[in-house]
């Protein structure tokens, strides 16, 4: 299941139902504290301590006609189970240094921009069997690069598992489902991680006071497209950016995937002429191919939907790796 949500995840939307077709829409402006009600995350988790237990063999009772052994429990040092209070279940184990971050506290900091009308509150909700949590928020106003407008959000992830620090993201991408929180990932323009030791709360604060300068993010996107849209590229050069990203095997000059990209950049109707030869031509070649134009050669009855968004994972990575390629040289 490509986006990770259990029977036991929910979610809620403002406003749009969510590709994968789970979760409550809302149509009414929420805050977080409306969020974490409609999307099921009103429960906190706890630390408890590990043991292994030992059955002992020497110190047999009966019960009930049948002989058993009391067992006996050995503390392991520095090594805690992370528990949700509201039904016991357990996520996974951590260290003794880790600090729990419950979901009110790791999106309570956003409200204060919300209040400023700094935000509107976009979805949230967990995955992983409620291990990891997300919330999104959308800034006021997008960006607009070469003619083309993006939305930008800032993105909260938090992993009562143990698995990732607490991390903060500003991206151009609406999160609902793991699929979308990597893309997030991989395009995020600014990104915070928090572990989860004693002072998180505190560096949360200062993430928060931050955030306040969010206008400044809109800016730094514009910027970085902005300018690929004016640096010219060559031919070749293309060819030698894709190889970077798709190595050719054998004796070939460029590979598939590559040859696709760049008959998709010369070809494609999307891509302004006065883009053809530029970085930003080449990044918006690549993403649209990769997210659009791609094979679909499953023979099982999963949708088109289902199919493109379960293999986002290795896609945002990939144009994160092309874009910071072609961002630094």
């Amino acid at each position: 299941m490509g986006h990770e949500m259990t029977v036991n995840d929910t979610m809620v939307s403002y406003r749009k139902l969510p590709w994968h077709g789970l979760g409550t829409v809302v149509d009414e402006a929420f805050t977080s504290a409306d969020a974490i009600v409609l999307a099921g995350l009103d429960w906190e988790v706890e630390l408890l301590p590990l043991a292994a237990r030992q059955m002992v063999d020497d110190l047999p009772f009966e019960r009930s006609g049948e002989i058993m052994w009391i067992p006996k429990y050995h503390p392991i040092e520095d090594k805690f189970a992370t528990m949700a209070m509201d039904n016991n279940q357990i996520f996974g184990v951590v260290g003794g240094q880790y600090t729990v971050v419950q979901n009110r506290e790791a999106f309570a900091f956003l409200d204060s921009l919300a209040s400023d009308g700094e935000v509107t509150y976009e979805t949230a909700g967990s995955m992983k069997d409620r291990a990891h949590i997300f919330m999104c928020v959308k800034l006021p106003a997008g960006t607009k690069v070469a003619g083309e407008e993006y939305d930008i959000y800032i993105v909260v992830s938090n992993f009562h598992d143990g698995s990732g620090a607490l991390r903060i993201d500003v991206t151009p991408v609406r999160v609902v489902c793991k699929n979308t929180q990597v893309a997030a990932f991989g395009q995020a323009i600014r990104t915070w991680r928090l572990r989860h030791t004693t002072s998180i709360i505190d560096r949360l604060e200062e993430a928060r006071n931050t955030l306040e300068l969010t206008r400044n993010y809109n800016e730094e996107f514009t910027q970085i497209m902005e300018r690929l849209a004016l640096e010219e590229i060559t031919r070749s050069e293309t060819v030698s950016t894709l190889n970077k990203i798709w190595m050719p095997k054998g004796d070939l000059q460029i590979s598939e995937v590559g040859a696709s990209v760049l008959t998709n950049l010369e070809l494609s109707d999307t891509i302004p002429e006065d883009h053809r030869h530029t970085k930003y031509g080449l990044f918006n070649a690549a993403t649209e191919f990769l997210d659009w134009k791609q094979d679909f050669r499953s023979s099982t009855s999963v949708s088109r939907a289902e199919q493109q968004f379960g293999r986002i994972d290795k896609n945002t990575k990939v144009k994160g790796d092309l874009l910071a390629v072609l961002a630094g040289v």
